[in-house]
C-alpha cells in the first residue's frame, strides 16, 4: 500500500510504502511523521519481471552454442558443424563433436519446453534452463 501524506498547510509530505515485496517475501517499511496526514491511499502491484520467450531460450542457447565454437577458433557453431567432412582430422573431430553437443542441448531443450507447455514443469528463466543443459565433450 502507498500512502501519501500532507502537512497541515495542504503541503506536500511525503509518500511511505507498508510494504514492498523482496526476494523472501515482504518486507515492513516505516510509517510517515505523526505529524502529517494521509491523503490517498493505493494497493501496488507486486512487480515481477515478465516470463522469458521462446525467442529468449532460443537466442541464449544459439548464442551459447556460438561461443563455445568461438572459442576452439570458429565463426559459430554453424561453421564449426561444416567441417565434419573436413580432410583435416582435428576439425572433423571437433564438428562431429559440435553437431553432437548440439542436438543434445536442442533436444533437451525442446522437451523442457514440451514440459512446461503441458503443466509438468514451471517455467525455468533462461539461466536456468542453460544451466540444465549438456556440456561439450571435445576432441583432445
Amino acid at each position: 500500500m502507498q500512502k501519501f501524506y500532507v502537512n497541515a498547510d495542504g503541503s506536500f509530505a511525503g509518500s511511505c510504502v507498508d510494504y514492498v515485496p523482496d526476494d523472501e517475501g515482504l518486507i515492513e517499511v516505516a510509517e510517515a511523521p505523526t505529524s502529517s496526514k494521509q491523503l490517498w491511499d493505493f494497493e501496488i502491484e507486486a512487480w515481477s519481471s515478465p516470463l522469458p520467450t521462446q525467442a529468449d531460450y532460443t537466442n541464449a542457447i544459439q548464442a551459447m552454442l556460438d561461443d563455445a565454437a568461438k572459442v576452439r577458433l570458429y565463426d559459430s557453431a554453424a561453421t564449426m558443424s561444416t567441417y565434419v567432412s573436413s580432410t583435416n582430422e582435428q576439425w572433423a573431430a571437433e564438428a562431429a563433436s559440435m553437431i553432437a553437443w548440439r542436438d543434445a542441448v536442442w533436444l533437451y531443450a525442446y522437451a523442457q519446453l514440451d514440459l512446461v507447455q503441458s503443466g509438468q514443469r514451471t517455467q525455468p528463466t533462461v539461466d536456468e534452463l542453460l544451466a540444465e543443459l549438456p556440456t561439450p565433450t571435445w576432441p583432445a
